[in-house]
């Protein structure tokens, strides 16, 4: 089967198709423009990430994934054929995204959105989902 596999290409643009003909595409783009754009905001806005911010957040995601040691995440890196610069970048993504909602959070009116019929329904499935916990031992 290894033989196969090393005579085997594969380019972008078959991965794309695939995707849209899936129906994945469309979501995973709209994902990465929504994080650009909130990326773009959180810099406009004067947000950043230090790199103790970064390493931490690094950090816990390794250990997530079972690499327990910085040494694991080499091989991890190269099966995915991605950079350490990929994950970096991914993971600043994430933390400028959440200080971005932190801050729109702060400078809300949050009380209006608890009486969204949304968010009542979701506490009440949140209740309902409790109760059903407890009853079930």
């Amino acid at each position: 089967m290894p033989d196969i596999l090393e005579s085997i290409n594969i380019n972008v643009s078959e991965v794309v198709a695939y995707a849209r003909i899936n129906g994945g595409f469309e979501k995973d783009l709209r994902t990465v423009i929504a994080r650009k754009i909130a990326t773009a905001a959180a810099h406009e806005a004067g947000l950043n990430v230090s790199d103790d911010e970064l390493q931490k957040v690094f950090d816990i995601w390794r250990i997530s994934l079972g690499l327990n040691k910085a040494a694991d995440t080499g091989p991890w890196l190269e099966a995915r054929h991605l950079m350490i610069e990929d994950v970096e970048q991914f993971l600043e993504t994430n933390i400028l995204v959440s200080k971005l909602k932190d801050k729109l959070y702060s400078e809300s009116d949050a009380n209006r959105y608890l009486t969204h019929p949304k968010v009542e329904e979701t506490i009440r499935e949140l209740v309902y989902a409790e109760w059903l916990a407890k009853e079930l031992g």
